[in-house]
């Protein structure tokens, strides 16, 4: 994906939503759904020269976990952490084990990457509710613009920050202020500006793809799976996240023995509470309804995602740790940290990948498969990827226009970009068409200017009936008005932050310079 993202921006589209190289060339709507920017960053990087896919998954890798390691380290030191405690909990955070794992066992590049953002979003967080360090309008633009990265980088951590965000408001709202209250809504309101022109898009395909196969139904028998070996790390996260619990609630007995500093305390009070709804939807038996009902947790998917949450407190219990209690409790997370460390360090060194899309072809995910496809084959026996191989491989080889095209009669390209295709067509008569592509309602096909119905085929390829004549037939992807619209509110949301950012940067500039005396 980050290669066949590159190739588009290299050929001057600015913002890839189609697919043309998905599924044998018929094209895929993967771009319309995915955030982009780790696909930005990796197009970055291929600048300096790191083509080969595997490197520039490596090269990513490594700047995601030196940011994420300068990023922790910021926002420890935010709250007050010492300089050793700050280096030793920010190193834990960039090379946790089983963010390392993870990495490595589902290529998951997009997630190590959020580890980057993640305190950027507390740092402003906690400003607003300290209202501390620069003006009010920069502290709101701040939340709001790594907001809005957060969730141009991956929706689940998104959704899960915006839900522990609430439940630390309710755990401190004796201590927030309005004022507060009203400057997150502010930022999440310019969040929603800044990440509209993805998510327009997001909202214009979804109708058109198979997104259920992104939602999971959860049993109460699902517990089961924690009790027995499968791929991943899955159940190893859900260990560590019971760890987790057991240090904060440790913590949490020892505080009437001991009195904690505000931090302390705070890092606690919120801790545990995010830590008890991680644990109560771990256990499917009596959570199996909720995760069902409630419709954010869909996107979550599955609690071991909620392991930065779980990383995210680990380090702040570490760096706040002043009192005896929180101290011994750093050193057992430490610990953890450090013994767990061992599965990764086998699959760095071997560079293991166990669902490596680099060992084996690329495969498309079936939920960005356009709902045209129809497999001529029932998908059972292998499911939809099964029906996908068994039907649109015996066509990959197929020419780019199929058609019962008489002596004299051509439909000739003669131009071919990734979202602009232009023929040259000659017809005695009017004549239907077969294109190499997948039929997707947002493909607009114009003959001399005037719009030609297309539709799809038996197995959904994009099909139209051209009329006699000699003329210039143009494909030509297009935008929906409501993605048009989510340009246009983003375009403006990022032009005023960028500029009100870049102002106050020059007035400080300016008033750190030294006055000259007359």
């Amino acid at each position: 994906m980050m290669a066949e993202f590159g190739k588009l921006l290299y050929s001057g589209v600015s913002i890839p939503t189609w697919t043309p190289d998905g599924f044998y060339h018929f094209g895929a709507t993967s771009f319309y759904f995915y955030p982009p920017i780790t696909f930005y960053l990796s197009s970055i990087v291929s600048v300096v020269g790191i083509q080969d896919p595997l490197s520039l998954f490596q090269a990513v890798s490594l700047l995601g976990t030196i940011a994420s390691f300068f990023s922790a380290r910021w926002l420890l030191r935010t709250i007050g952490s010492s300089e050793y405690r700050s280096n030793i909990a920010a190193a834990l955070y960039a090379c946790a084990p089983l963010r390392v794992a993870e990495l490595y066992s589902r290529s998951s590049l997009p997630t190590h990457v959020t580890y980057t953002f993640i305190p950027l979003v507390a740092i402003a967080l906690i400003a607003i509710v300290r209202r501390e360090g620069t003006s009010r309008i920069k502290r709101i633009l701040l939340l709001g613009l790594w907001c809005a990265i957060l969730a141009l980088t991956n929706v689940p951590i998104t959704v899960m920050m915006a839900m522990a965000m609430i439940v630390a408001a309710i755990v401190v709202w004796r201590e927030l202020r309005w004022n507060a209250v009203i400057d997150i809504m502010l930022a999440g309101a310019i969040a929603a500006g800044l990440a509209a022109y993805h998510y327009a898009s997001v909202l214009s395909a979804q109708p058109f793809s198979r997104l259920q196969d992104l939602h999971f139904s959860h049993r109460p028998q699902d517990i089961e799976l924690y009790f027995h070996l499968g791929p991943g790390t899955y159940h190893i996260l859900v260990l560590y996240a019971a760890v987790g619990i057991i240090v904060l609630a440790y913590t949490w007995l020892r505080w009437k023995k001991e009195s904690l500093t505000r931090i302390e305390s705070a890092v606690g009070r919120i801790g545990l509470s995010i830590a008890a709804i991680i644990f109560f939807l771990d256990l499917f038996p009596i959570s199996a309804g909720v995760w069902n009902a409630f419709p954010p947790l869909q996107l979550v998917q599955f609690p071991w995602r909620f392991y930065p949450l779980d990383l995210l407190l680990g380090i702040m219990v570490i760096g706040s740790a002043q009192s005896l209690t929180l101290k011994r409790a750093a050193k057992l997370i430490a610990a953890v940290w450090i013994v767990g460390a061992v599965l990764p360090i086998i699959l760095v060194v071997f560079s293991f990948h166990i669902f490596s899309p680099f060992v084996r072809a690329p495969e498309d995910p079936t939920e960005y498969l356009p709902i045209y496809f129809n497999p001529s084959v029932s998908p059972e026996n292998g499911g939809m990827r099964g029906a996908v191989e068994r039907t649109l491989r015996p066509h990959a080889s197929d020419s780019a226009v199929l058609g019962n095209l008489q002596m004299g009669e051509k439909v000739e390209g003669v131009v071919r970009e990734p979202y602009h295709e232009k023929y040259d067509v000659t017809l005695k008569t009017p004549r239907p068409v077969t294109f190499h592509r997948f039929y997707w309602p947002f493909w607009h096909l114009y003959a001399s200017g005037n719009e030609v119905y297309s539709r799809p085929d038996s197995i959904g390829r994009a099909t139209a009936t051209f009329p006699s004549g000699h003329y210039t037939a143009v494909w030509q992807l297009e935008r929906t008005p409501l993605e048009i619209a989510g340009l246009w509110i983003s375009g403006i949301s990022w032009v005023g932050v960028l500029v009100f950012l870049g102002i106050g940067l020059v007035r400080r500039r300016v008033r750190a310079m030294p006055s000259s005396s007359p």
